[in-house]
């Protein structure tokens, strides 16, 4: 007598929880392993942030009795859109840097080498909880709500941009962006790329 279920049921079974309860376990997984993602000095504020992301989904969770239909998306749908968002927006904006360096624009120089925390914050906190709050339960498909989330989206990054104005009319763009993209295919694309963005933006690619 079996005692326990054949791994290709249970595989199964995991894909269809639904991708914003990963989101979550990944997060508290990284909160618990902070100390060994984050470089020395950098793992407080690692923790911090991803604290505050926790608490803000949870808040926005308890608000929504309705749950949006993206957070009912299994694991596969998110990876597959994900992946596909990130690898199309690194794509086109390395190509954007190559061809400018090749009509004598000048072109950043990028490092070659990047922590894995930079990684994990960037492409994975903070794209994927941003989204979730910003466009998957702020905006909520509508574009009314859209611009004021997307507003609050720019002043989000007031610490982050040290009080730039244009920088934090950039996040706005962006962030409307972000909406469009949403609304034209599904959140998930969405945080890939916001992702790729930030990973480019940061130097991991070049």
């Amino acid at each position: 007598m079996h005692l326990l279920p054949p791994l290709g049921v249970m595989f199964r079974a995991l894909r269809r929880v639904p991708f914003a309860l990963w989101l979550m376990i990944a997060l508290f997984f990284m909160l618990a392993g902070a100390e060994q993602i984050a470089p020395t000095g950098e793992a407080k504020h690692f923790e911090n942030v991803i604290i505050f992301y926790i608490l803000f989904q949870v808040a926005l969770l308890a608000y929504w009795r309705k749950r949006p239909p993206w957070m009912r998306a299994t694991l596969n749908q998110g990876i597959a859109w994900f992946v596909g968002g990130f690898v199309v927006t690194v794509f086109i904006l390395v190509g954007m840097g190559i061809v400018r360096g090749a009509l004598g624009f000048e072109t950043a120089t990028y490092a070659t080498t990047a922590p894995i925390y930079l990684m994990a914050t960037h492409a994975i906190v903070v794209a994927f909880s941003e989204e979730a709050i910003f466009r998957g339960m702020l905006s909520h498909h509508t574009m009314l709500t859209a611009i004021p989330a997307n507003i609050g989206f720019a002043i989000f990054h007031v610490w982050a941009y040290h009080g730039n104005v244009f920088s934090m009319c950039i996040a706005f763009v962006a962030g409307i962006l972000f909406y469009i993209i949403m609304r034209k295919t599904n959140i998930f694309a969405a945080m890939g790329v916001h992702g790729g963005f930030n990973t480019w933006a940061l130097g991991l690619w070049g």
